[in-house]
Formats: C-alpha cells, structure tokens, sequence
C-alpha cells in the first residue's frame, strides 16, 4: 500500500509540474510565484495521500456496513420465524386460561375412562395439552357438533383456531382420534386490532424484513447491470435470489391471508356462540407461509458463510469452540446447576470463568464438575494460544516470502512433499527387509532379482536374435491390427562398424528412409509427399534444433518461448508422424523431426519479440527509478538550500550582535 501511494504521489506531483509549469530551481532563486506554486504542488502532495487513505477507510467502513446490514437480517428473520412457533402457543394458553378457569372433563372415545382436565396454568407438555384439546373437540363433534362452541368460544378473546378432524377406523374396530389444531394470530387476520405489546413488535419486524428485502433486490439488480453474465456464473447470487424469491412468496401468501380473513365475518362469530366461521383455508394459508419460514431460515444462514471472509479465522476459531462447549455443558449439566440451565445462562457463566469472573461457590460439592471446568478451562486456553501462535508464525512467513518471492502456499506444498517422502521411505519394505531381516534379503531377495534380471535380459536377445532373422530372411512383420510394418533394425558388429565414420543424425535418417521406403505399397505415396526437407536435410539445422531442444527442455513451461521449436510442440509433431505413416514400434525419442528456415525464423522472432519485451520492461522500470532518485535529489538539494540560507541569516544576525557590542 506504502509503494501504490508513493506511486501515486509521484504521479500526482509530475502532473501538477506539468500544468503549473514549475521548474526545478533552488529555494533561494525562486521568486513570489514560484514560491506559490512550489506550495500548492506540497499541498496537492498532502491532499492526494489523505484521498488515498480515505478511500482505503471508506471500503473498510463498506465491509463493516455491509457485515451489520446482513446481521440485522438475519436477527430480524430469527425473531419472525422463532415467533411463529413459541408465540402463538402462549397466547392460546392465556386465552383458554382467561375463559375455562374451571374447565370440566371428558371421557375418552376408546375405553369410555374419565380424563381430567388438566390445570392449564400448570401444563409444562405441549402434547398433554394438545392431547386434551383433541378429547374435548371430538366428544363436542359426537354429543352436539359444537366446534365453534367449545374451541372459537374459548378463544375468541384474540385467538382464533381452525380444526380439521380425522376418524379412521382401526382393524379392531375402534375410532382412532385425531385432530389437526392451526392456530392463527390476529396479525394474520387483522393488524389493526393488535392489543398485546409482542404483537406489534413482530408487525414492526415484519416491516424491517420487507425493507430488507427491498434493499437486497435492489442491490443484486445494480450487481446484475454491472457483471452482466459473469454474474450467473456465480452460485452466491443464485442462493440470494432463492432466498429472496421466497421471502416475496411469503409475503404474498402473507397478503392473501389477510384478503381471505377480511372476507369473514369474525366479529358476530366471537359474540354468537350458534355461528360458526370456516377458517381452515387462511389457516392453511399461514401453516403455508410458516413452513416457508422455516426452511428459508436455513438458506438465511447458508449465507452467512459468505461474510465469513471479513472475520479472522482465529476469532473464528475460538467461537465456535466457546459455542460448542457450551451447549455441551448446558445439555450435561443444566439439571444440577442453575446457572447453567438456560443456555445463555451457561454461554456467559463459562465467558466469565474463562476470564476469572466467577464465584467458586457455584460448583462447590461438585467434584466431577470441577475437575471438568478446569480441564476445560486448560483446554481452551491452550487452543487459543495455539491459535494465536500460528496467526503470528503465519504472518511472520507471509512476510518473510514477500522477499523471497515464495508465498505461504509454497512453503505448505514443500513441507507437504517432505512429508509425504518421509512416509514413503517408512514403509519402503525393500530397505526394511536390508537393515532388520538381512538374512531373509541374502537368500531370498537378492537372488531372486538377479533371476528376474536374467530372464529379463534372455527374453531381449531372443527379440533380438528372432528380428535379426526376419531380417535376412525377409519375413513380413505384422503388428496387431493385422498390418504389415518394417521390422526393426537391428545392426550387427560389421554394420556398426562401417557406420562408425557417419554421423548420428546420418544414421538415424537413413533408417527412417528405409523404414519409409519399404511400407505397404497403399501407403509408400505418403513417403513421397514429404518435404525436400527429408532427402535433403541441412545438419546445421538438425544441430541447431538439437541444441534447442536439449537446452529448452527444461524450460518448456518457463519464462523462454522459442515458437515452432518448443520443445512440446516438437514432442507432439513426432507423435503426429509416427501415427500419421504408422511406424509402429519406435520410441518417439528416437524419430528426429526435420526443421525448416521458416520454423528457425519464426522461432528467432519469438525469441526477439520477448528479448525485445523485457528490455523495455527493464527500461522502464529503469526510468522509474532513476525518476525517483532525481525526485529526491531535488528535494535534498531544497534542503541544504534552506540550511545555507539559515546559516546565512545567523551569521548575518551574529555580526549584528558583534556590531552592537
């Protein structure tokens, strides 16, 4: 960052010379305008790096804003969808607590035994109470049909309930009691009659969300309009448009609700106990929207994985073992501790031991819990300061690699090599069996390689021998499709002999040639539509593309770029020529390619082009820093100008003073 805005800087003070037409002059010779334009270019200097670091704050604080904007969401979300489940349940119990204070009981439809109504005040299972609401609305449905009567009457304070019955028939032949219980808020029906303080909050949550929603919308519309198609291939702008696409079927569904509730007569129902109002479609409605909820809940915090990026991974790290540990402890010890019952109660309680805060009258007497806590404790502090270690080591090498142009992953990749030949070497079962079993080696291993080398080296004579033969005879050789292929050469003592004055690359023309010539006639028309460049090749060029190939073998993915020569498109034209006149049984090392001038210009000219494209970038890179080295020359000799200036004065003033005395 220091390097991009002394660049910058430069580039700013070379173009405010330009437009104000300042020279380099000593301090002493500049006159009133030179002096003025010399100290709006300092302060152009000044305002340039304060725009720079404003800029590098400003997308900080975008990050920051960005980060608080989705977490506001994604509580807001939380608090609707949790509402959903645990609100609508307490106000029913309020409800039927408020109107059935004495409520009477009911017999059971199977065995015809008595059921007590259970205290609603005391109820503590959502099932017992469910289970007598069901006993209640079937024994209604049986005596009077009296639905509306015994559940709408109970709740008509505020809370309105839609109850679908099932009555299937056992194989025994008794009735099998069910009942679909749906409960609907007055804010699904009719905002405007909210009474209860949670309800209006969970209005104004709803209001935020669907602000949310209208931010979000707009800002991946403005992301689309910038990246255009690129902006599909992205998988996070898919998950964000599911999840904003169903919040707006939500919401819509939301609407209907209370279009259909509208419809209905609700307020003669709740005073007329013989009326009955059907509202079992706005409560499939609403069970609609809040399965909706929750599953879009899901993808909500699916999203929250993309913001990981701005969070260190250390604090990261640390939360999620805080977290996990404390649900661990809630779960195993909140029937015995209070303090850890809740589990925000246990959250904080273990936040406050980690740092010293709390009494150790809380777990006294128990020892078990104590030895654990202090492990606990020991455990996570040591993970943290492993954490901080490695946060510290990692950018201490981070650091370090910038100088030696070798980054963090590198260093990983080679330690990982290392390793991993380390592990090899372990299990290497060869050196194993030469170092603890070196009988069992003597006896069995080593003859036994050496056998395999004999018969190795058998089996290549015999090949060798048996094509020799062919050879003389004039066999045909067939390869495994069948066709006919020109056995391999194979030179005795007296031809190796008389080849001893001819050069390798001589040699190895000729029986390429000879190879050609004697191929299937059905082929033998491709053999001479090759180039003069076969029958007549220039051993300069043969040398030279030899060298190429031996020197730049190595650096075939390198920094050299050496055209037609490069040494794998090379290696690929000799796989080409071997499949293309069916020379089988010849290793591609063995095949020289022929080089024309032209491939030797081209490849000259690559080579010229990227000589030619460095000394420029050394040029430039030249002028840069002579530029900067001129730069602060200028300002050192305005320096010393000053000091001669300053001595001058004192000695001026010195004098003076001498004068006086």
């Amino acid at each position: 960052m220091e390097k991009r805005t002394s660049a910058s800087t430069a580039a700013a003070r070379s173009s405010l010379d330009q437009l104000e037409g300042v020279e380099a002059v000593p301090l002493d010779q500049l006159s009133e305008d030179g002096y003025q334009a010399k100290k709006k270019m300092i302060l152009a200097i000044v305002r340039h790096a304060g725009s720079v670091t404003l800029a590098v704050f400003q997308n900080q604080m975008r990050k920051v804003i960005v980060v608080f904007i989705f977490i506001c969401f994604l509580l807001t979300y939380n608090l609707i969808a949790l509402s959903e489940a645990t609100y609508g349940y307490t106000a029913l119990k309020r409800h039927l607590t408020s109107k059935l204070e004495h409520p009477a009981p009911t017999t059971d439809s199977d065995t015809g035994a008595t059921i007590e109504a259970p205290a609603l005040e005391d109820v503590q299972s959502i099932e017992a109470f469910w289970q007598y609401i069901s006993h209640v609305t079937l024994d209604a449905l049986f005596v009077e049909d009296a639905i509306p009567t015994t559940i709408y009457t109970a709740i008509a304070g505020g809370q309105q309930a839609s109850a679908p019955p099932s009555l299937p028939v056992t194989p025994s032949g008794l009735w099998h009691n069910k009942v679909q219980l749906s409960l609907i808020n007055v804010r699904h029906i009719d905002p405007l009659a909210l009474k209860q303080p949670e309800e209006l909050m969970l209005l104004i949550a709803e209001f935020m969300l669907a602000l949310f929603v209208l931010y979000y919308i707009a800002e991946e519309i403005s992301e689309l309009s910038i990246l255009k198609l690129r902006y599909l291939r992205d998988g996070w702008n898919l998950l964000d448009w599911t999840n904003l696409i169903l919040l707006m079927v939500a919401f819509y569904l939301r609407l209907v609700a209370m279009v259909d509730a509208s419809r209905l007569d609700l307020q003669q129902a709740s005073t007329d106990m013989t009326q009955y109002v059907n509202l079992l479609p706005v409560a499939s409605t609403v069970h609609l929207t809040q399965r909706i909820h929750a599953f879009n809940i899901i993808l909500a915090w699916l999203k929250a994985i993309k913001f990981l990026g701005f969070l260190p991974y250390s604090l990261l790290g640390f939360a999620i073992a805080k977290f996990s540990a404390s649900i661990g402890y809630n779960v195993a010890y909140g029937e015995s501790m209070p303090q850890l019952a809740p589990f925000g109660d246990a959250l904080f309680f273990l936040a406050r031991g980690f740092i010293g805060g709390v009494f150790t009258s809380a777990i006294t007497g128990r020892l078990q819990f104590r030895l654990v806590i202090v492990l606990w404790f020991f455990g996570l502090r040591c993970l943290y300061a492993t954490i901080a270690y490695f946060v510290s080591s990692a950018r201490s090498t981070e650091l370090s690699s910038d100088d030696g142009h070798e980054s963090l992953t590198d260093i990983v990749s080679a330690k990982v090599v290392v390793l991993k030949n380390a592990i090899v070497k372990s299990i290497d079962w060869e050196a194993f069996m030469q170092t603890k079993l070196r009988g069992l080696y003597a006896r069995w291993y080593v003859p036994k390689i050496k056998r395999l080398h004999q018969l190795e080296n058998k089996a290549e004579s015999r090949k060798k021998k048996l094509v020799r033969q062919r050879t003389e005879l004039h066999i045909p050789v067939h390869d495994a499709e069948g066709n006919e292929v020109p056995p391999n050469i194979v030179a005795d003592d007296d031809e190796k002999a008389g080849d001893e004055g001819k050069a390798p690359e001589d040699i190895r023309h000729e029986k390429r040639l000879k190879m050609l010539l004697s191929a299937k006639p059905g082929v033998r028309w491709k053999a001479t539509a090759l180039t003069n460049s076969i029958t007549a090749r220039p051993r300069q060029l043969d040398a030279r593309s030899k060298g190429d190939e031996s020197e730049g073998s190595s650096s075939d993915d390198g920094l050299i770029q050496l055209g037609p020569l490069q040494p794998s498109k090379i290696k690929k034209r000799r796989k080409q020529f071997l499949q293309k006149y069916r020379l089988y049984g010849h290793d591609e090392e063995s095949v020289h390619m022929p080089v024309t001038a032209g491939e030797v210009f081209q490849s000259a000219e690559a080579m010229t082009d990227q000589l030619l494209g460095r000394t420029k970038g050394v040029g430039r890179e030249a002028r840069k820093d002579i530029k900067r080295a001129e730069e602060g020359l200028i300002f050192l000799r305005d320096a010393v100008q000053l000091l001669n200036r300053r001595i001058k004065d004192l000695a001026i003033q010195q004098e003076e003073v001498l004068a006086i005395q």
